[in-house]
């Protein structure tokens, strides 16, 4: 089936081995993430379907959905994560936010992790 890869961002200096892989994926979206790599044990990760704004993710918090569905956050042990979500955008984002640093402002932690690449759209 179709395996849909998302590319690394750039100035990822914290956790440089991870990768994040879309499987199980449907005509219009990826309904599974997977996450490997070496991350921090309290390292959070945002999806978020559509173009990125910076303001919203103080909102986000372990188990939190916004009101319009489009973004999720989770905490994620270190390892290797199974993520069940629906990624429907091609322009879905995935960002991560360390924990540690909190009680800061949650939006100035936050790091662009990966993008969806629709063109790299694979049927090995």
């Amino acid at each position: 089936g179709a395996y849909v890869k998302y590319s690394t961002g750039g100035g990822f200096g914290f956790y440089p081995n991870v990768n994040i892989s879309c499987i199980d994926v449907l005509p219009v979206a990826c309904n599974r993430v997977e996450i490997s790599g070496l991350m921090h044990p309290n390292v959070g990760v945002e999806f978020y379907n559509g173009v990125y704004d910076r303001s919203i993710t103080s909102k986000n918090r372990p188990g939190y959905t916004r009101s319009d569905g489009y973004s999720l956050y989770y905490s994620l042990p270190a390892g290797m994560w199974f993520i069940s979500d629906t990624l429907h955008s091609p322009n879905a984002h995935i960002f991560v936010q360390d924990s540690t640093l909190l009680p800061q402002d949650i939006h100035n932690t936050w790091q662009f992790l990966a993008t969806r690449d629709v063109k790299e759209n694979l049927t090995p």
